[in-house]
């Protein structure tokens, strides 16, 4: 585990600038972002630190908007004191109730998650883990195997499980990622399998899906969607978020390419989740 760098964003004025900020940054190795009212905080670890990150970014020289920059390094023995003062429960379309184990219960909900995030991203308030969320509220996930790719703090994996389905496994490149899937998995009482790696890891696993969830970066899915297609069962669902209402068509091209039908797509701000069906092969 390493000590983190948070980059807080002062954005003057705050629209339309914060969502055009925010899609730039996503371009980078950040985990979490923050949009607070008058800007965002942005966090990643220290070895994945950009040199020329303040330089490089383009909206930092547009004319219209004034952007003052504070970078910090966090600790990690602060990281949770820092996630207990900022994380409030979240109300996915009143029907999953994401909290934390400091927060009240409520036994309103059909469904209720307690996520207790490290360094993890995935705590229900980024826009494209409410996505997933509310994506995967439509799908009939009992009994059906579960892929989570990228899982963070294995929210979606728990959520699936919750949903009543049935093999779950979560896959992060990091091992802090897999550490706290793994604890947030005990305390929701579910159980799921949750590795350290990359899609390169499938081949090793040698298991196929009914539903792979992949809440990561346009990057990395275009790279890797004929990958998980390998491992989806036919008339299998893909269902995807951390991209951007503009990166839809290069989504869409890729995964007509491999013969996947588009089913559905949500947006919240910027952000958007598509879901696609795998086709019978011929």
């Amino acid at each position: 585990m390493e000590n983190y760098i948070q980059y807080q964003f002062t954005i003057d004025p705050i629209n339309p600038w914060q969502e055009i900020l925010l899609a730039e940054l996503s371009l980078y190795d950040f985990d979490t972002f923050e949009e607070q009212s008058d800007g965002i905080s942005a966090y990643l670890p220290e070895s994945k630190e950009v040199e020329n990150l303040l330089s490089d970014l383009w909206l930092l020289n547009h004319a219209e908007v004034k952007i003052e920059i504070k970078k910090i390094f966090i600790p990690l023995v602060n990281w949770n004191v820092e996630w207990e003062s900022n994380f409030n429960p979240i109300n996915v379309e009143d029907k999953c109730y994401i909290r934390a184990n400091f927060h009240a219960p409520k036994k309103e909900f059909p469904y209720e998650i307690i996520i207790q995030p490290k360094m993890s991203f995935g705590t229900g308030h980024h826009e494209t883990t409410y996505l997933m969320i509310q994506q995967m509220l439509e799908l009939e996930l009992a009994d059906k195997s579960i892929l989570d790719m990228g899982c963070g703090t294995g929210i979606l994996a728990i959520f699936a499980k919750k949903m009543n389905a049935g093999n779950t496994i979560g896959i992060d490149i990091d091992d802090w990622a897999v550490e706290n899937s793994n604890e947030n998995k005990q305390t929701n009482q579910i159980e799921a399998d949750f590795y350290k790696g990359d899609a390169a890891i499938l081949k090793e696993l040698n298991k196929t899906f009914d539903c792979i969830l992949a809440n990561i970066n346009k990057n990395i899915l275009t790279r890797d969607i004929p990958i998980y297609l390998k491992y989806l069962n036919s008339s299998g669902i893909l269902l995807l978020s951390g991209i951007l209402d503009e990166d839809f068509d290069d989504i869409l091209k890729i995964c007509n390419q491999n013969n996947l039908e588009f089913l559905t797509k949500k947006q919240k701000k910027s952000w958007i989740s598509v879901s696609f069906k795998k086709n019978l092969e011929k």
